[in-house]
């Protein structure tokens, strides 16, 4: 069985550093670091030997961030916090801000994250789907 929740992790560490791969043998997800230079090179080798045997989980992408965080706005009902969190969305540290907004609205917090618990889960079930791994 594979751990989705690390997927999920996956999806939202934004350490360029860390690279995360599940292991079609043994359903396992593993997470690299670039300073793990012995783990990435035992990686290298299993690769080499049997190319289709690993999918790396893809990086988070600010793209894909974005969009979330404006479907998330549009469902919105207090239009002063739409508003604000539309200013937000154009500021220099969008991602920074939204949050910052959200950590002063309960509601909307707990709203953003059963939403983006639910992105997730979409976005988990399509890796593992391309990934021919469900």
């Amino acid at each position: 069985m594979i751990d989705r929740k690390l997927i999920q992790k996956a999806f939202e560490d934004l350490d360029p550093g860390n690279v995360y791969f599940v292991d079609r043998k043994t359903k396992k997800v593993n997470m690299y670091t670039l300073k793990d230079l012995a783990g990435l090179e035992a990686l290298k080798k299993e690769m080499k030997a049997d190319p289709q045997r690993f999918a790396q989980v893809p990086k988070p992408q600010p793209a894909e961030n974005m969009a979330e965080m404006e479907g998330f706005i549009a469902q919105l009902h207090d239009p002063k916090l739409k508003e604000a969190m539309k200013r937000a969305m154009t500021s220099h540290r969008p991602f920074r801000e939204f949050r910052d907004l959200l950590d002063t609205k309960v509601k909307e917090k707990r709203e953003w994250d059963a939403y983006h618990k639910k992105n997730l889960d979409a976005r988990t079930e399509r890796f593992l789907k391309s990934a021919n791994l469900s």
